[in-house]
């Protein structure tokens, strides 16, 4: 049978002589060739890529396999940059390879050479089988589409997670693997869109109690982890299916179950030893393959729309379903949730840092607050005790002793031994709002003369001033929000 040459080949006859070439004659590490046998299968799936996704052929995708050290071996790249070079080896091997040691180099997808390859390492490829190629490989095709949608979201406020959220995730979990088992059984399909309705009804009441900020998190870790996690799992099943090497076949038997079935590797949503870095991060990946695979038997055409609007495939689930979903008191119940609330209350707590505990003690509870928003205003100065203060994380910081900031004008904003909690955006000195239990007297003087606030909105445009013990706020205009639970200051120019 005559072979014609791909594409690819056929550009690299051209670019050859144009590429550094130190030696044609070298040969492969053994571990790597073994590799390469191993991933030369899920290279050469243009057919299946395109069938799993439309308009992605993976043979376009270039890989680095990273070996221990500094190596690097890249496939199918068309340039590959200057110090790498052409290795030799077998005719039974059918891969154009070359080796190069980059200074450095980034995982999932780095850009070599002006072109963005596939990065794994070899012993991710080991352990995890072809599944990890397959969703390195669609990554850097999904980044090329929609890279904006795949950006980070950053968070001033750490993602939530407060005994109603964990239970309500949990939940959302049963669903989805209660909806694949159905799936797997050939269930009604009348039963799978029941299952889907129940699930669009917990997760939008659920992140409705959360936020937006934090919903549009959540849509970019499942674009980002569960689509890739889905299209591996999808590629996993047609390359079974095919006459392969042996040794692909076993690898693709070890990794199947993990990048085929979602949820189905490990059942976290009943595992009380998940912990928070599942809740916040690492539950987005089997949930959002779950999700794909729950519009596989939904609602048809659901690949291209994501494809070409470049949403995360949930919010396609949830503008098939949400004017169909029960309400959640018709849902919730079923799964014990005022029971498991109180289950989960305890475990919330205790997984806290004690940076994140103190926040939350400033920031929350029965008493009234005090909530100063400096977002609009750029600081002038930022002074504090270092050794009092404690950085949560990024965003938010903590402050037990002196706090000061002054802006342009005669506006600023003093706390002396009275302890807040912080919210910073671009860095240390870039506050946007402090928080603290409210003062149990204060005093308002707006013009000179004392001001009572009562309940609702008040516009101050004069210069005014805030004042109790261990508290000053002086500035020239400012809207107050006052509730039961909170006193907010939104101070502006």
């Amino acid at each position: 049978m005559t072979r014609w040459p791909r594409p690819a080949a056929l550009l690299l006859g051209i670019l050859l002589p144009a590429i550094p070439v130190l030696s044609s004659a070298d040969a492969p590490d053994p571990a790597d060739l073994a590799a390469l046998r191993l991933i030369e299968p899920a290279l050469e799936a243009t057919g299946s890529s395109d069938a799993v996704w439309p308009g992605w052929d993976i043979s376009d995708v270039p890989l680095a396999l990273l070996s221990p050290g500094r190596a690097c071996i890249l496939v199918h790249h068309p340039r590959p940059p200057v110090g790498f070079r052409r290795l030799s080896h077998s005719d039974d091997l059918d891969l154009t390879i070359y080796r190069g040691e980059p200074d450095s180099i980034s995982i999932p997808t780095a850009e070599l050479g002006r072109t963005t390859a596939a990065v794994v390492e070899r012993r991710e490829l080991e352990a995890a089988g072809p599944a990890v190629v397959f969703e390195r490989a669609f990554l850097v095709h999904e980044t090329e589409l929609c890279s904006r949608a795949l950006e980070p979201v950053d968070l001033t406020i750490a993602y939530p997670v407060t005994a109603k959220n964990l239970v309500l995730s949990d939940i959302e979990c049963e669903i989805l693997v209660a909806a694949g088992e159905a799936m797997e059984t050939g269930a009604a399909p009348a039963v799978v869109e029941s299952m889907a309705r129940d699930f669009v009804c917990v997760r939008s009441f659920r992140r409705i109690q959360m936020g937006n900020r934090f919903a549009e998190y959540e849509r970019r870790l499942e674009l980002r982890y569960g689509l890739p996690r889905y299209v591996a799992g999808r590629m996993l099943e047609r390359t079974s299916e095919q006459r392969t090497s042996a040794v692909f076949e076993e690898a693709v038997a070890r990794s199947r179950d993990k990048a085929g079935r979602g949820l189905g590797d490990r059942p976290w949503c009943t595992d009380p030893g998940a912990d928070l870095t599942w809740y916040r991060e690492l539950r987005f990946g089997p949930c959002g393959a779950s999700v794909c695979r729950l519009l596989d038997a939904t609602v048809p055409g659901w690949k291209e729309r994501v494809r070409d609007d470049c949403v995360d495939p949930y919010s396609v689930l949830e503008e098939r379903f949400r004017l169909e979903a029960p309400r959640p008191a018709h849902v919730t119940p079923r799964y014990g949730y005022e029971t498991r609330l109180a289950e989960r209350a305890a475990f919330a707590e205790e997984a806290l840092t004690p940076g994140e505990r103190r926040f939350n003690e400033l920031t929350r509870g029965d008493s009234l607050r005090f909530c100063v928003n400096t977002h609009l205003l750029a600081n002038v100065s930022v002074s504090y005790e270092r050794n009092t203060m404690t950085e949560v994380d990024g965003h938010r910081q903590i402050h037990e002793r002196i706090l000061r900031l002054e802006f342009s004008g005669t506006t600023r904003l003093e706390l002396v031994g009275r302890p807040c909690a912080v919210i910073v955006e671009n860095g240390a000195f870039d506050v946007r709002q402090v928080i603290l239990p409210a003062p149990e007297r204060f005093t308002l003087k707006v013009g000179g003369r004392e001001v009572a606030l009562e309940h609702g909105i008040h516009e101050i445009d004069e210069p005014h001033r805030v004042e109790a013990r261990g508290f000053l706020l002086e500035a020239e205009r400012t809207v107050v929000f006052v509730s039961d639970e909170r006193i907010t200051f939104v101070i502006h120019r």
